[in-house]
């Protein structure tokens, strides 16, 4: 004869709240030099490591820009 043992709702673990930052204190972070060597955005609040962006991103990238520059000119 087995025993099973549930969580109870008062036994769960606290959800996990995410540290949401202001403009200024990301920014505050990156002349800290806190992001050096990685690839970071910060994203409705919360700061996100991304993968590096490869050449054929970058050339993807730059043919956007180019084409959006000619379909919508000026500034």
């Amino acid at each position: 004869m087995t025993a099973t043992l549930q969580r109870s709702q008062s036994m769960s673990k606290p959800a996990e709240q995410p540290w949401r930052v202001s403009r200024d204190e990301y920014y505050r972070l990156a002349e800290l030099g806190f992001f050096d060597g990685q690839h970071v955005e910060r994203i409705n609040g919360e700061i996100r490591v991304m993968s590096p962006t490869t050449w054929k991103h970058s050339l993807a990238v730059s043919l956007v820009d180019r084409a959006l520059a000619k379909a919508f000119p000026g500034d």
